[in-house]
């Protein structure tokens, strides 16, 4: 259920104020600041205070006459029940919403002001306290009591991440109309268009749940850079070795974004811009040529992970992914996890719990391989992430029990005799529902290597030494035999 005071401006109603509108509503006529003052127990002066605080907030609510004070019935009745609705109602809800108020407005709270706001006790509001400590910890940030204050201290980063994070977690899913929701003042639609026109222009693309990602980043760096909050090293980002082509992607997003807004975001911004983008986004490559060309797409360093990875499917689990293209999606998965691992811009998964509960064995599998990345490179792993190899993977094994059902074939065709890469594409395209294709040899010497094989397809007469089953075709493979 959506919690609406994750998305609430900060207009606030506290204790004294309350009690005002609850007198005045439950009077048939107008009272004065005396009488009220009295009811109240509090100076004449500070009803009047009471009063202006309200209307500056709730225009029209309070009138005022000869009389005295009265308001409008049906709206301090809703303004009441609403209030009831939007006052965080335990702990946990209690410490996420200081915690909301502290990062999104990043100004100091009033310890006095929050006992009133949310009608809680000194001792209550200590152990809020705790929890919110707790909470920050996790993202390398401080809570600091200073007197009656309550202020965050930390790197800029690690704010944005820990506000990503409870933006996403307590609306339980982003989706355009929450992202407006939390930020009314920012047009999701305009930097939308503008991210996809740069995608586009340079041929990338992201997944719809990437996209979102990412507009919800850039949301929360312009309400930071709005408030004067910049990420104030370029350290951090030499080590990611961003490429030239995205670097300048996320330079035009925010020249774009800062004409519109009337901002200028600095370098630090651009590069944490661009490490969002090079971890959410791919190039747009033809799958045969991504096969042709895997290993420069994957890179080294991912194919050694995949490599440890595969073979401990293989011996813990007795798993062997067969399909090269489920192997191909899931080796560019994972080069994207490492990056996003290093820059902590994790993806949000909204069936993360789902997939931890209705597919369990998956999800440990997920967790056992996603182990290899803390062991060999030390990077942390959260359940989102984890949920998602545990998505990819599942693919991958539904592919590949697809895979044991296909035909399993080796093409003989000597290389004077015909072209053998023309007739591989038109094989593949014309039965690749029914069989796998395992390799081609130009000799029947190293058909033995392909001991797992069903059929042999051979442009040219096999010796009788072979003894399994084959089927001679012409080199130009007609389409009758195909279907046959």
């Amino acid at each position: 259920m959506e919690k609406s005071w994750i998305f609430s401006e900060e207009k606030t109603m506290h204790r004294r104020q309350e009690q005002l509108l609850k007198i005045l509503a439950e009077s048939d006529e107008s009272m004065t600041a005396s009488v009220l003052a009295e009811k109240m127990n509090v100076s004449v002066r500070s009803i009047r205070n009471y009063v202006s605080q309200l209307m500056a907030e709730y225009p029209d609510i309070v009138a005022s006459s000869a009389k005295g004070y009265c308001v409008d019935q049906e709206l301090a009745k809703d303004l009441l029940e609403k209030k009831n609705e939007d006052i965080p109602q335990n702990n946990k809800e209690r410490a996420v919403y200081l915690a909301t108020r502290l990062l999104k407005t990043g100004k100091d709270l009033d310890i006095y002001d929050i006992y009133d706001e949310l009608f809680i006790s000194e001792s209550t509001f200590q152990l809020v306290l705790n929890r919110m400590r707790r909470m920050f910890s996790k993202y390398n940030l401080e809570l600091c009591k200073e007197g009656n204050r309550l202020c965050i201290v930390g790197g800029e980063r690690s704010k944005r991440h820990m506000m990503s994070d409870i933006v996403y977690e307590e609306s339980q899913g982003i989706d355009r109309e929450s992202l407006q929701k939390i930020f009314p003042d920012i047009n999701f639609s305009l930097i939308e268009t503008i991210l996809q026109n740069i995608l586009s222009k340079n041929h990338y693309f992201a997944q719809e749940y990437a996209v979102t990602e990412i507009l919800l980043e850039t949301a929360i760096a312009i309400n930071q850079v709005m408030k004067g909050e910049t990420i104030d090293s370029t350290v951090y980002y030499e080590k990611l070795s961003i490429p030239g082509h995205i670097y300048a992607m996320a330079e035009g997003l925010y020249r774009e974004l800062g004409e519109h807004f009337h901002l200028l975001f600095e370098e630090t911004e651009i590069l944490d811009m661009a490490s969002v983008l090079y971890a959410q986004t791919s190039s747009i490559i033809p799958q045969e040529k991504k096969i042709d060309i895997f290993h420069d797409l994957a890179g080294s360093e991912t194919i050694e992970i995949m490599e440890i990875m595969l073979q401990r499917l293989k011996e813990d689990f007795g798993i062997i992914l067969d399909d090269k293209e489920a192997e191909l999606r899931f080796s560019l998965h994972m080069k994207k996890l490492i990056l996003r691992a290093r820059t902590r811009h994790f993806s949000h998964n909204p069936l993360k719990e789902y997939i931890k509960k209705d597919c369990p064995l998956v999800y440990d599998i997920a967790v056992n391989l996603c182990s290899v990345l803390v062991e060999k490179m030390a990077l942390y792993v959260n359940d989102d992430e984890i949920s998602y190899v545990a998505f990819y993977l599942g693919n991958a094994l539904e592919e590949s029990r697809d895979y044991q059902s296909r035909i399993k074939i080796v093409l003989n065709c000597p290389s004077y005799l015909s072209n053998a890469q023309i007739l591989q594409k038109r094989i593949e395209s014309m039965l690749k529902k029914r069989v796998y294709l395992m390799g081609i040899v130009s000799s029947e010497e190293y058909l033995e290597e392909y001991v797992e094989a069903d059929l042999i397809l051979t442009t040219c007469q096999l010796s009788n030494g072979i003894q399994k089953p084959n089927l001679i075709i012409t080199p130009f493979f007609p389409i009758r035999i195909c279907s046959g």
